[in-house]
């Protein structure tokens, strides 16, 4: 398996390569640091955003994600303040 997996032109990463690695993460086999160092990514700050899109949205790549439209709509009611 190609390690970058590559998606589309756009993007480094495909979005099932970035899925593999927040899996891996969610299941604590390695932190950050160590999952950046083995899958060659320059800086482990790409899969904190990773991670924390899945986290947010329970997807990563996704076009619409449900989580964060309830989020917003709920936010834009008053329900959800800052």
């Amino acid at each position: 398996m190609s390690r970058k997996l590559l998606g589309s032109s756009m993007s480094k990463y495909s979005n099932e390569f970035k899925l593999i690695i927040v899996n891996e993460w969610l299941v604590g086999q390695n932190g950050l640091k160590k999952l950046a160092k083995k899958y060659n990514i320059p800086t482990f700050r790409s899969i904190v955003e990773w991670r924390d899109e899945y986290l947010v949205t329970g997807s990563i790549g996704s076009k619409s994600h449900k989580s964060e439209t309830l989020w917003l709509q709920l936010f834009a009611i008053g329900v959800v303040t800052i």
